[in-house]
């Protein structure tokens, strides 16, 4: 594996983990923070946008932050990634979320 690869991988595998506990997090939160579901999943809403600005800010030239695999359809669909080369590493990405995922929910 190359120097950029591994980059790369690492930085999807840190961000992916980070978005997953941002989303958890801001939902337990955000249950726990008013009894108005609406202005619950307003807040929700609001830290998921935040973490995600930010996570795309820092991983985004290290390996593209693609942390959402519509994000990659639509990059192959206009041509920007090569799909057949990119859907093993995002195969494994959303792998790694549902590992989190379960990870969080033992805690």
């Amino acid at each position: 594996m190359r120097a950029g690869q591994s980059k790369a991988l690492v930085a999807e595998t840190l961000g992916t983990a980070l978005l997953v506990c941002a989303v958890v997090g801001s939902g337990i939160m955000a249950d726990g923070l008013t009894g108005d579901t609406a202005l619950a999943l307003l807040a929700n809403t609001a830290a998921t946008a935040a973490a995600l600005v930010v996570l795309i800010t820092i991983f985004g030239p290290l390996s593209g932050a693609q942390f959402n695999p519509i994000v990659t359809l639509v990059m192959a669909l206009r041509g920007v990634v090569l799909p057949s080369r990119d859907v093993v590493r995002y195969q494994r990405q959303e792998r790694r979320k549902g590992l989190c995922q379960g990870r969080i929910w033992l805690l």
